[in-house]
């Protein structure tokens, strides 16, 4: 689908100076804390735990081994209230054990460059789905612009501050479509490990690509994510692995920043008639029958004719995983190739509505769940409406 047209530059010469402006206001904004030796909380401390548990040869799932490494290394500022396990899947072993062979000051900061060049990497991969050449897009100002509304998301000043995860796996999710609209599977694995790293961003786009074609790729990455676990796990004491896992997930769904009501899905509304293990369930069951539900629709042809663009499908796959799968403020860092879909949309109010709920869903005095179901409705209206400015489906093309 091409992009809209820009207006005559002759009329358009203030376009620049603010595309630039606000590029340079977002930058300032979002990666603030990047200088800040010390932060009262570093999420990424976790996973260079758990590469220094690994690297002696001990489960960083056995709590207490684990909780030794993490004291060893987090700041005096940081305030542990309640016991906080390591989660994340098996497979970052070598990675986590790489970075662990640095010294902490030196791994975090080396984080801190993964994260600032895999948000630049998410965005140039959404550049690329767009559909126009890189060098074309550059040389106009409203897609600086929408490189502006993606880095003034709070989501990604929130994730940097607290040296997060969620960065690297949206960029390996933008990075898995790239590859999948482009038949590129061996990039498509690589990008599929990635995203899996954090399994409640790259679980779901990622179920999407291997059931519309990019089912090689995405086994390959399956096939790699089993191996490294594996040989992660392997000096450890495998037999209590499953015990480790369960005492942990038993531990962090008593975190009170995983209590049902402090998630950014919708169905952290029903917060008070779920229980926690329902809850974590919900969202992941409903988002997997739409995504089969988009797929059935596709190969029938009865989906809408944007389900041939993969910017708009990883689009609406992303809306779907922040309205449904059990994500907290800085997962929304996902929200990123919705920026650049902005570009795209050819309802003027549907830009600002979009661009607005990106850059103000962590401000505006509403639960979280409402601005993300009204981002997921405004991407599916205007998907429904793209074609030709009226609600409703039409043939899809294949």
């Amino acid at each position: 689908m091409p992009a809209r047209a820009e207006a005559n530059p002759a009329n358009v010469r203030w376009h620049w100076p603010i595309a630039v402006a606000l590029v340079m206001v977002s930058v300032v904004y979002a990666f603030w804390w990047i200088p800040t030796r010390v932060r009262p909380w570093n999420d990424f401390a976790f996973v260079y735990a758990a590469g220094r548990s690994w690297l002696a040869g001990v489960s960083p799932y056995n709590f207490d081994r684990w909780n030794a490494e993490w004291a060893a290394i987090r700041p005096p500022e940081t305030h542990v209230a309640q016991p906080m396990p390591f989660m994340y899947p098996p497979h970052w072993g070598p990675i986590a054990a790489l970075m662990a062979l640095l010294p902490w000051p030196v791994a975090m900061r080396v984080w801190d460059a993964v994260n600032v060049l895999t948000y630049l990497g998410a965005c140039i991969f959404s550049a690329k789905l767009v559909g126009v050449e890189l060098q074309a897009l550059a040389r106009q100002p409203s897609v600086w612009l929408v490189l502006a509304i993606a880095t003034l998301n709070p989501a990604l000043r929130y994730s940097i501050f607290q040296s997060q995860m969620a960065i690297f796996s949206t960029f390996g999710v933008v990075g898995a479509f790239w590859a999948w609209h482009e038949k590129k599977t061996v990039w498509l694995a690589v990008f599929a490990f990635i995203a899996s790293l954090k399994p409640q961003v790259g679980v779901l786009p990622l179920l999407y690509v291997f059931l519309n074609g990019g089912h090689a790729g995405v086994l390959w990455a399956a096939a790699a994510a089993l191996i490294a676990g594996f040989l992660s796990m392997m000096p450890t004491d495998l037999a209590r692995f499953p015990a480790d896992i369960a005492d942990n997930y038993l531990l962090h769904k008593r975190l009170d920043f995983n209590q049902p009501n402090e998630f950014s899905s919708l169905p952290a509304l029903t917060a008070g008639y779920l229980s926690a293990d329902i809850f974590m369930l919900i969202g992941p069951v409903l988002a997997t029958v739409l995504v089969s539900v988009m797929t059935w629709m596709r190969r029938r042809g009865t989906a809408p004719a944007v389900f041939d663009d993969p910017l708009w499908q990883l689009s609406l796959v992303m809306a779907a995983t922040g309205a449904l799968m059990p994500v907290h403020g800085y997962d929304l860092v996902i929200y990123t190739p919705l920026a650049f879909l902005a570009y795209r949309l050819k309802s003027t109010p549907s830009v600002l509505l979009l661009a607005g709920l990106i850059v103000m869903h962590r401000r505006l005095p509403l639960p979280a769940a409402f601005l993300t179901g009204g981002i997921a409705a405004v991407v599916v209206v205007a998907a429904c409406r793209y074609r030709d400015g009226r609600l409703g489906f039409v043939k899809s093309r294949r």
